[in-house]
């Protein structure tokens, strides 16, 4: 009785050990798959809005598909991204921080501060 019991908690020891493991490894490629993700995309949107006569927004639609990304992924890894912004004056436009809008030490731009005062 006692072989059979002690069985029972190596056995339950093993596998929630084994899932704790799984979980961790789990969480931790989802976040690397999320920054490289934001990386590949922050890369793109800053090579594609440089230059003269160039436009410094890009919709959602273009980015996903020179991303091979579906839009709600590209919307969800721009808002996690500190370098790519959304236009706050046209719908589903992004643009990379400090090529499409202008910033200031505090993170508004200067259109943003002529229109608070």
């Amino acid at each position: 009785m006692n072989k059979i019991i002690e069985g029972i908690i190596i056995g339950g020891a093993g596998g929630a050990s084994a899932g704790i493991v799984v979980a961790v490894f789990g969480t931790v490629k989802s976040y690397i798959v999320k920054k490289y993700k934001i990386k590949r995309i922050e890369t793109w949107l800053k090579r594609v809005t440089q230059g003269p006569n160039v436009d410094e927004w890009r919709s959602t639609h273009a980015i996903a598909s020179f991303n091979n990304l579906t839009e709600d992924m590209v919307r969800y890894l721009a808002s996690c991204s500190k370098n790519i912004i959304r236009s706050s004056g046209e719908k589903e436009i992004w643009g990379y921080r400090g090529i499409a809008r202008a910033e200031n030490e505090t993170g508004e731009s200067k259109r943003e501060q002529v229109q608070v005062l």
